[in-house]
């Protein structure tokens, strides 16, 4: 009796060892998924993979890592990939996250694999039900299963070992079956245990963050950006939010994860990175500026979750255009920087005035030549030149709220025109332009008000002419242009 019970206390005791073993912590690299009958006949998925999940509680870098494999009868393993090279999608796995291994075809079969964090899609063939993969910390190609430079081992179909063990293989996988970790968080060594056939998921750095350990605090399924303001101008910095959400939309609002911002302007001016607190409940505000023409694009990552949300087609103009006395026009920034400067004697000889459409592009009419000329918003290039609706001797220019030009002549008239991105502007005053019924006298300057009337400053005559409703109203303008005195204004 009494040896029975010394029996029964050392049986759960080793019961107790055992089971915290199998249940503790993992602090390393492990596959969780092999498939290797991508491309054959009735493939489930077209390319053979391996898939590297970190169930440990901190960062691991996975650069230096490889994937070896070795066939059924061969203890000679070949490299069939290596993990954090320069064309590597990341090379930190944080806690929770995939890494997958995308390797060569058998064939035509198959859905396209999720994209493969190498970067590059391996060559290597593997066997769809039997052979060895090893996952090795360090380059050189190993030639044992008991090799230290190994990190996980997995022996899969009935394999004849080769020198290694025979007894603890992972369950004979197939074309519609790979050998999946059925508890990711959980790490025997003992392939048989570890593993069990299922329908192949292949799961990649962008895969939902499956967290061991701690409870996942990040419970967000994805990340929103707020709309920012579109056109803008350079220099000029708008808020806006990014919002976590969970998985059915709403927000998430225990979400403390870390954000990054990047931009296709690389000299924006961008909010650092940034920790949500419980303060924020999932909603923070922040603000950027652009600082480079041309459309640009706003991009907020979630750095653990490699979640993303992306606002393109920002279309960022320039705050300011003069005309130059060297028959050149300069787009300037908020700082008072010259952005660009375009146009050449020929083309815009003796400048006057200069205005700014709704779109961004600018019009600068040319005294001397009797002509306006377009400009391009992203790039200030000149773009048309036109001499049509009456313009003769223009001294002056506006746009009204339609993004109509208005201009003034010296020869005593007024020149409207129709704008567009792709032509010349159009005529829509006669060819000899709206004369006014005699009232103006040298016009020097003109602009268009909210009410959409055009007033015309009068330099013979000392006199203001105003023309009542000729014009589509303007709004309270938001960049202005200016020239020896006159004034244009964007919509």
């Amino acid at each position: 009796m009494k040896f029975l019970r010394h029996a029964l206390c050392l049986l759960s005791a080793l019961f107790v060892l055992a089971t915290t073993a199998a249940s503790a912590q993992v602090n390393h690299l492990v596959i969780s998924q092999v498939y290797g009958g991508g491309g054959n006949a009735n493939a489930t998925y077209h390319n053979d993979f391996i898939e590297v999940f970190n169930p440990s509680t901190g960062p691991i870098s996975v650069a230096g890592y490889t994937i070896q494999y070795a066939s059924n009868a061969s203890i000679t393993f070949a490299v069939a990939a290596t993990l954090g090279g320069t064309s590597s999608v990341v090379t930190v796995l944080n806690p929770g996250q995939y890494y997958l291994i995308n390797l060569a075809s058998g064939g035509t079969p198959g859905a396209t694999n999720p994209t493969s964090d190498t970067g590059t899609t391996g060559t290597t063939n593997i066997s769809a039900t039997q052979g060895k993969i090893a996952l090795v910390n360090g380059a050189a190609p190993i030639t044992s299963c008991t090799a230290a430079s190994i990190t996980d081992l997995v022996l899969f179909g009935t394999n004849t070992g080769a020198g290694c063990p025979t007894t603890t293989n992972a369950p004979t996988p197939s074309a519609i079956l790979s050998d999946t970790r059925t508890n990711l968080c959980t790490y025997t060594g003992v392939a048989s245990t570890d593993f069990a056939t299922q329908t192949p998921v292949p799961h990649n750095s962008t895969t939902t963050i499956t967290a061991c350990g701690a409870t996942n605090t990040n419970p967000a399924a994805s990340i929103a950006l707020s709309t920012y303001p579109s056109p803008t101008n350079v220099g000029i910095a708008h808020s806006f939010t990014v919002t976590a959400k969970d998985s059915s939309g709403n927000t998430a609002t225990s979400y403390t994860g870390t954000i990054s911002f990047t931009s296709t302007d690389a000299a924006a001016s961008l909010p650092a990175s940034y920790t949500f607190t419980a303060a924020d409940s999932g909603i923070h505000t922040f603000s950027a500026a652009f600082n480079t023409t041309g459309t640009q694009s706003l991009t907020v990552k979630d750095i653990t979750n490699n979640f993303t949300a992306t606002q393109a087609g920002i279309l960022v103009n320039a705050t300011l255009w003069i005309v130059n006395n060297d028959t050149t026009v300069s787009q300037l920034g908020q700082g008072g920087n010259v952005l660009t400067t375009a146009g050449t004697a020929a083309a815009v000889a003796t400048l006057g005035g200069i205005a700014v459409d709704n779109a961004g592009y600018a019009y600068a009419v040319t005294n001397s030549v009797s002509n306006v000329t377009q400009y391009s918003p992203t790039t200030g290039a000149l773009l048309y030149t036109s001499t049509s609706g009456g313009i003769n001797l223009p001294t002056a220019i506006t746009v009204d709220g339609l993004g109509y030009l208005w201009i003034a002549n010296a020869n005593n008239s007024i020149s409207r025109l129709a704008t567009s991105a792709s032509a010349a502007p159009l005529a829509v005053s006669p060819a000899t332009g709206y004369t006014g019924g005699g009232v103006l006298a040298t016009p020097s300057a003109i602009v268009v008000d909210t009410t959409g009337s055009v007033w015309v400053a009068n330099s013979t005559s000392g006199t203001v002419t105003r023309f009542f409703g000729a014009a589509a109203p303007v709004p309270t303008p938001l960049v202005t242009a200016i020239t020896n005195g006159t004034q244009g204004t964007r919509p």
